[in-house]
């Protein structure tokens, strides 16, 4: 677990970058046994552009409601922190006052979408999902999912 906080802590420190990240992420989620599909029965509803089924190990992303590859990466590893999340076991991988330096204004506007006891682990997604963003951050969070699945 320790491990798996500081690859977490490194990546929530990772400057947001303006390179469009590859597909390898989707590679790694499927190497651990989380399955990446597109445009399912999910993506008919309102708002949603992507989710992760915790009892079925799948995240589905909506890719005809984003506007962008770099859109559609950020969302995939939006749901893959939830993957890491549910395979560690735990709710945030990160403590709170790990995760708060890095959250933004756009993050709390969110949170009233979220039953309280979801509000963390979302929290802990957006950031982290925006981080991998950053150089190196593709493989931080790969390596973040390898250790935690």
């Amino acid at each position: 677990m320790r491990r798996l906080v500081l690859l977490a802590a490194l990546l929530s420190l990772a400057a947001p970058a303006h390179a469009n990240p590859g597909a390898a992420l989707a590679d790694a989620l499927e190497r651990n046994g989380i399955q990446v599909r597109y445009d399912t029965g999910r993506c008919r509803l309102p708002g949603v552009l992507g989710s992760y089924n915790l009892a079925r190990r799948l995240i589905t992303l909506c890719p005809a409601k984003m506007r962008s590859a770099r859109q559609l990466f950020h969302v995939l590893a939006h749901e893959a922190v939830h993957a890491a999340q549910h395979c560690a076991g735990v709710n945030t991988i990160l403590s709170t006052q790990e995760i708060t330096p890095s959250v933004t204004d756009a993050d709390l506007d969110t949170l009233h979408l979220y039953k309280p006891y979801e509000r963390a682990a979302e929290l802990e997604a957006n950031v982290l999902s925006r981080n991998a963003l950053a150089p190196g951050g593709e493989a931080l969070l790969i390596r973040l999912i390898d250790t935690a699945c």
